[in-house]
């Protein structure tokens, strides 16, 4: 249990650490429709190819696997985004897993073929930032979705989780923390 700011921080830059320990992080898509169109199958590949480890599943050239929530791009899934290289793979299938780990993952190659293609241009897009379906999306509250796993508090403290919990353990008084609350005009369940 994190009871003052300082276990916070320590809590949260033990976080960073076993995140940025891997130079490459391949993330599955676990959204209702990557998942309904395979993504759960391609995971389990990867758990096949490189060996279960917890939750994550690390291979010797520093790279690990994992689940994500939602990119946001459910018309090309399952997607696999490779972090530590700007790629995101779209449609990929178990039988890519293999070609993924060995030339992406152990030789730092891309594979065009799993790259989306822009249907104005035709043009290959490596990653996000290149594809038009994100070049005008700004995310503010879910920013982070399809870069962490929604089932490991660490990734959500690596990611500065928590930030407001700082504030209302060191400097706030319980009264100023319900005040705090109670003026969000939050409801339930968050909505």
């Amino acid at each position: 249990m994190i009871a003052t700011a300082a276990e916070l921080t320590t809590a949260r830059e033990q976080a960073r650490a076993s995140r940025d320990a891997t130079q490459y992080r391949a993330l599955v898509c676990a959204g209702t429709g990557c998942v309904a169109n395979g993504a759960l199958d391609v995971l389990e590949k990867f758990k096949e190819l490189l060996g279960e480890d917890g939750v994550a599943f690390a291979h010797e050239a520093g790279a690990e696997v994992n689940h994500t929530g939602c990119h946001g791009f459910c018309e090309r899934g399952p997607l696999v985004r490779i972090e530590g290289m700007d790629i995101l793979y779209t449609r990929v299938r178990p039988e890519d897993v293999a070609e993924i780990v060995q030339a992406t993952l152990s030789e730092g190659r891309v594979i065009e073929r799993l790259l989306y293609p822009d249907p104005a241009t035709g043009k290959r897009c490596r990653g996000e930032r290149e594809i038009p379906f994100y070049a005008l999306q700004t995310r503010t509250s879910l920013a982070n979705c399809g870069h962490v796993n929604p089932d490991r508090i660490e990734e959500y403290l690596a990611n500065d989780g928590y930030a407001a919990l700082a504030a209302a353990l060191e400097t706030m008084t319980p009264a100023q923390v319900c005040a705090e609350v109670a003026a969000s005009g939050l409801r339930g369940r968050g909505g």
